[in-house]
């Protein structure tokens, strides 16, 4: 009679199989609480002057992408879109509070990431404290896939804000493009449209 091997081992138990369980959803969970607070903090204050002794003066406000820089480059396009068209472009962060001259600029864009399928916190929460009088305002969105329900959140935003809406753009960097599944070319694709976007932006509100 053949003898069991001393390296068998029990069948798991269901309460060991349970307790398993739970700590992998555990663990996911304290993943996506932690890297969800990491995203939606504030980035340091900054300003830059990106562009300087145009006829008329545009300022981005925008919160930094959290990986892939895809806000920074959207943003950085479409201000050389808008010094093509001879305008001055500064760019502050969403933390940057104290412009005093915030409502001396002739147009504004503002650049927000989408997480959960909303604007990202530090963007929603400039737009709640400030009166745009009526000029022009474009929202750049950004989102690793559908950015829908962000784009209409922008909108009211916008219109809370008491904004003249230009546009409302959105890019993703991995929802499938005609030619390719790649985030590297949906990156550089959606760079050259926001590009041509600052340019028509800037020529349709350049004698305004």
């Amino acid at each position: 009679m053949d003898q069991p091997s001393i390296l068998t081992r029990p069948p798991m138990s269901f309460a060991k199989k349970k307790a398993i369980a739970i700590s992998i959803i555990g663990i996911i969970v304290l993943t996506i609480v932690i890297l969800s607070i990491l995203v939606e903090l504030e980035a340091p204050p900054q300003k830059e002057i990106l562009y300087s002794g145009g006829a008329k003066r545009a300022l981005i406000v925008f919160h930094p992408s959290w990986k892939y820089h895809f806000q920074e480059d959207l943003t950085a396009a479409f201000a050389r879109g808008l010094n093509s068209q001879g305008w001055s472009v500064d760019r502050i962060t969403t933390s940057f509070k104290m412009l005093s001259d915030f409502n001396t600029y002739d147009m504004y864009i503002f650049g927000t990431n989408t997480y959960y399928w909303s604007p990202d916190l530090p963007t929603k929460r400039f737009l709640t404290d400030i009166n745009l009088f009526q000029k022009p305002a474009v929202a750049i969105v950004s989102g690793p896939g559908y950015t829908e329900r962000a784009e209409e959140t922008m909108k009211e935003l916008l219109d809370k804000a008491n904004a003249s809406i230009v546009t409302i753009h959105a890019f993703s960097l991995f929802r499938p493009s005609e030619k390719s599944l790649m985030p590297d070319f949906n990156h550089l694709s959606s760079v050259d449209t926001a590009f041509l976007l600052g340019q028509e932006s800037g020529k349709r509100n350049s004698s305004e």
